[in-house]
């Protein structure tokens, strides 16, 4: 306990328990004993500062475009590889095909990035297809890819923490969250479906290869 007292309390940077979590700690079953109570009032105080974006950082955002980018790159490849017929086949997914799929991954980030910097003017609907033609998507994905690296350069934590308010495009009612919160479901939303297609190209008998973000370039050796 005193290991865990002096290490994670002070890796936490603790140094005041909100009341309405030191009551829950005190009503919590198996930690209400005194021993206890100190460790769980950290666990309490780590999800609020979680909350509060003290986890979601500049570097993280940062981290997760250039990791984009890294990935649409070396998957457009693959997609590069096969046959406009293969890429635009109905193989079961979600969205049909694998040109459909990188069709609908493009529509998400144009809209975030629209909530998040007004470009585009107008977020699209779910429904379009930005382009028939896979040279015209590959070429727009590259652009929108160096425009996210670059504005996550100038994202701040203070913007981070600002609440957005906006209109789903899903079902049309009004969303309000943190940034962070909408920035990590903007990746994720992408990690998500960039999974649909590789499982596409694997049953076509392409292997996309890894995909963990440790086997990024600026993570191996020269």
């Amino acid at each position: 306990m005193q290991w865990f007292n002096k290490n994670v309390k002070s890796s936490l940077e603790v140094t005041e328990i909100p009341a309405a979590d030191e009551q829950r700690a005190q009503t919590t079953p198996c930690f209400n004993s005194s021993q206890n109570k100190d460790n769980i009032l950290v666990v309490f105080h780590h999800l609020q500062r979680a909350c509060e974006n003290k986890l979601i950082t500049v570097e993280y955002c940062q981290t997760m475009a250039a990791y984009n980018q890294w990935m649409n790159e070396r998957l457009y490849n693959v997609c590069d590889s096969i046959s406009d017929s293969e890429r635009k086949q109905d193989l079961g997914a979600f969205f049909g095909s694998i040109h459909n799929t990188l069709n609908h991954i493009m529509l998400g980030d144009l809209a975030f990035m629209s909530r998040f910097s007004g470009t585009p003017e107008t977020v699209p609907e779910l429904a379009v297809n930005l382009y028939d033609d896979f040279t015209q998507l590959r070429h727009a994905r590259e652009a929108l890819d160096n425009r996210i690296t670059d504005w996550s350069a100038t994202v701040t934590d203070d913007w981070l923490r600002q609440q957005l308010t906006y209109k789903s495009k899903v079902d049309g009612g009004d969303i309000t969250a943190p940034h962070w919160v909408l920035l990590t479901h903007m990746f994720n939303h992408e990690t998500h479906h960039r999974g649909q297609i590789t499982t596409l190209l694997n049953q076509l008998g392409h292997d996309m290869g890894t995909t963990d973000i440790p086997f990024m370039d600026r993570y191996r050796p020269a």
